[in-house]
């Protein structure tokens, strides 16, 4: 949860240098930072070691769900505040970790 709030009000509090960053098609060099650090919360979260091909694949999977939740909440103008932005990613997180574990 401390991840999530984080992010999103770092993007809030930086809104004209995504949005450039968006419109120069920059936005990916940020994004593979935050990746690297989403990958790293997903495998804390999800309690893994494993370096496997799979769970490497699977880490990528919910860190780009989560990338892409935040472009569009960056693209549609942020009309979400940051405490609603941060329960829908624990919600959808949790959501991911329990179909996981049945």
């Amino acid at each position: 949860m401390i991840f999530f709030r984080c992010f999103f009000e770092t993007v809030k509090k930086n809104e004209i240098l995504f949005h450039n960053a968006l419109k120069a098609n920059m936005l990916e060099f940020v994004w593979r930072k935050v990746k690297e650090h989403t990958i790293a919360l997903f495998r804390t979260f999800f309690r893994t070691n494993e370096n496997s091909f799979l769970s490497n694949y699977r880490l990528c999977f919910f860190a780009g769900g989560f990338l892409h939740i935040a472009r569009e909440w960056l693209e549609t103008g942020m009309q979400e505040d940051v405490g609603t932005m941060v329960r829908l990613s624990c919600n959808i997180t949790e959501k991911i970790r329990q179909v996981r574990n049945t």
